[in-house]
């Protein structure tokens, strides 16, 4: 339980300066109990419904490789019976793919509800627009710190804990971000900035 470096990206340099923009209260709660705040995904997306989301091309790529024939004449080719707790044995195409549809979709939820972030904004300098996306005319303060800092404050943790850099994409455009294959949930793969 820690800090923990992710397998599959590279870490931003330590001496990377990081801001977190923050109103009073949030600032107040900083210093009171000496402990970052980390908010669930789901609930993040009631501000931004596109947080934790996949874009058009990502989705495209799921739907090929996970729901297409190749998946189900693989399954049935090889004789395998259950796939997950998806019986394939005698049952139609159709039924296996909309079953492993509706599996997918409720363990996407699952992620969003037990994935938490705290974002840093990487910037040498103080940002103005970060100040109006953060805090929107309310008073605040802009924390400043490293990436290092942040390693180091994140050691006491109970709970493995990432950094991960992300991209702010166009979900209007056809855009994959990570052709990558792991099990990570979509929201820590996607959308400069940096998520702990």
């Amino acid at each position: 339980p820690m800090y923990t470096p992710h397998p599959l990206y590279e870490g931003v340099p330590a001496e990377t300066v990081i801001w977190r923009y923050i109103n009073l209260q949030k600032f107040a709660d900083l210093i009171r109990t000496c402990s970052l705040y980390f908010c669930r995904i789901d609930i993040l997306r009631g501000q931004d419904r596109r947080e934790g989301t996949l874009t058009a091309k990502e989705r495209e790529f799921i739907e090929h490789k996970f729901f297409g024939n190749d998946l189900y004449n693989y399954l049935r080719r090889n004789g395998i019976l259950n796939l997950g707790k998806v019986q394939v044995k005698g049952r139609s195409r159709f039924d296996v793919i909309k079953e492993m549809r509706v599996r997918a979709n409720l363990t996407y939820r699952y992620y969003l509800t037990r994935t938490y972030v705290c974002c840093w904004h990487i910037n040498s300098e103080e940002n103005n627009l970060m100040w109006g996306t953060y805090l929107r005319g309310e008073p605040g303060v802009a924390v400043r710190t490293t990436v290092g800092n942040l390693i180091d404050a994140l050691a006491e943790s109970e709970r493995k804990t990432y950094l991960l850099p992300i991209q702010y994409v166009n979900h209007h455009l056809n855009h994959h971000v990570n052709n990558q294959s792991n099990s990570n949930p979509p929201s820590m793969i996607f959308r400069g900035g940096l998520y702990a």
